[in-house]
């Protein structure tokens, strides 16, 4: 082999040799809580009469769960074509709110008469261990694929009390509350596109499936008073695990990158995450008015990242 054909061949491997290495990857954003079927509260309504017919308005109560600020970290190294990594993913958002009847309305409420006051809670920790393989295409980006593990932790929590603005000493003790969880283990598979456009510029989009499988409990408490005296009161609580359940997930991001430097990039771009049915309630009563038993959820909305390189 003469020298300029080892030359030739050590600056056509430079580009691959040049991404061997460490990254670490912290991500943030502004996200959406998605809740398919949310926890139906109570309802509001008028209603018109006029001679033999009558016409009005029904409105249901749902319960909200707020805006998430998710924290993400992923710390991977890459030799060639292959990439091994953790990605860490955290949320969690707890949002009050005070539900009245609008002037003009009759309403009710399912554990408590409007107003009444809900505290909500939304929680997941993903853990994903993962092997990446980049197919460059030149002038055209790269492609990847990718297999892992995937951990993941969920809650969901809705409790509701009496208006909490205007406080008795019988309702500070009045609490409606069920709080579902479950802990699950699996599989993630994704692939992804990267197609740069200018210096230091390109766009991408990764999608990943992952399905798991795990242990859902359900917790339901109920503390509340007769009449507003301070006694005599009641307690009832109900809990209970169910085994073996499964969840299919789908994560979609398309992200703007911009390496301004050889060792530091930042991204923007959009993520619609899908849990499934992680938190689906299990309780004894299937016709209780209100209760939400799907347990499907998930976060939608803009992230923001920046990588460094090492």
């Amino acid at each position: 082999m003469n020298k300029r054909t080892l030359l030739l061949g050590v600056l056509a491997a430079l580009p691959i040799l040049a991404q061997d290495g460490w990254k670490l990857r912290l991500n943030t954003g502004f996200m959406k809580s998605n809740v398919p079927s949310p926890f139906s509260l109570g309802s509001y309504y008028t209603s018109t009469a006029s001679g033999t017919s009558q016409t009005g308005e029904y409105h249901t109560v749902f319960a909200e769960y707020g805006n998430h600020i998710p924290l993400g970290l992923n710390g991977s190294y890459r030799k060639g074509n292959n990439e091994f990594g953790l990605d860490i993913f955290h949320t969690s958002k707890k949002e009050s709110n005070l539900w009245s009847v609008p002037d003009g309305y009759s309403g009710y409420g399912w554990a408590y008469p409007l107003p009444m006051t809900t505290e909500t809670k939304l929680q997941s920790t993903v853990v994903d261990a993962k092997w990446t393989h980049h197919y460059p295409l030149g002038v055209n980006g790269s492609f990847t694929s990718s297999l892992g593990l995937r951990f993941g932790s969920f809650k969901h929590e809705v409790g509701m009390m009496p208006d909490m603005t205007n406080p008795s000493a019988a309702n500070q003790f009045d609490t409606f509350s069920i709080y579902s969880k479950s802990e699950m283990y699996g599989l993630i598979a994704g692939f992804g596109y990267s197609y740069p456009f200018g210096a230091g510029w390109s766009v991408g989009a990764d999608m990943n499936f992952a399905f798991l499988q795990g242990d859902h409990e359900t917790i339901f408490n109920q503390h509340y008073f007769y009449s507003g005296n301070t006694y005599p009161h009641t307690y009832n609580n109900y809990s209970q695990k169910v085994k073996d359940q499964a969840a299919f997930q789908t994560d979609l991001h398309a992200h703007v990158d911009w390496q301004i430097a050889n060792f530091v990039e930042l991204s923007m771009g959009y993520r619609y995450i899908d849990y499934g049915k992680v938190t689906q309630l299990n309780l004894p009563w299937y016709n209780y008015p209100g209760i939400e038993r799907n347990g499907g959820w998930g976060v939608t909305g803009l992230t923001a990242g920046v990588t460094f390189k090492f």
